[in-house]
């Protein structure tokens, strides 16, 4: 065997591992781009693949939570759907997260009754929540209504922020999720909540 053999070899090799590298590089790039930009490679989204990380499940009637309006009276789920479909966003003051979702939703027109949809905010409370002023400047699109952080976390399993979930027309959850958030828009609240 000569050189010029040794050569012809070594250079098929790097051939055929370049082009498996660039295989590679293009066959995980694709999940990676559709994680960044929140479509997450999971096909279809429909309320059985949303992530759900609560103990909350799609059929089961809403969580009993003490709820209570910005004037801290009490109010039940009935008083804030009155009947009709609606989504839930649950919120954390302080949270960036929660903010960010909040300010793409005000970009992007979401709003209360938009579509025959109710969207409210639930925010979480805790003891020295002091950026809650913070939530207060999308009450002119979303009614704000409250609960306890320790409630959340005991009664629905909420521990990551935002959360959502959504109730039907009879008060059953259709939907839980906690991120993919930007991915839930008014076409997909039609489709699972009428």
């Amino acid at each position: 065997m000569g050189i010029k053999d040794t050569s012809t070899k070594t250079g098929i090799i790097y051939i055929v591992v370049g082009g498996l590298v660039a295989f590679l590089a293009v066959a995980l790039a694709i999940p990676v781009g559709m994680a960044i930009s929140g479509k997450a490679g999971i096909g279809e989204i429909t309320p059985e693949t949303l992530p759900n990380r609560t103990t909350l499940k799609i059929g089961q009637t809403a969580p009993a939570l003490e709820l209570k309006n910005l004037d801290g009276r009490p109010v039940s789920w009935a008083d804030i759907t009155g009947g009709r479909p609606t989504v839930v966003a649950v919120i954390l003051p302080g949270c960036q997260p929660c903010e960010q979702i909040l300010n793409w939703w005000e970009h992007n027109e979401y709003k209360n009754g938009k579509n025959g949809i109710n969207m409210v905010l639930l925010v979480s409370l805790s003891v020295g929540n002091i950026e809650f002023e913070e939530i207060m400047m999308y009450e002119h699109l979303f009614p704000i209504y409250t609960t306890s952080f320790k409630d959340l976390g005991s009664v629905c399993g909420i521990s990551s922020y935002p959360s959502m979930f959504a109730l039907d027309g009879q008060g059953n959850i259709a939907f839980v999720a906690n991120g993919l958030l930007r991915d839930l828009d008014y076409e997909f609240f039609e489709e699972y909540l009428k």
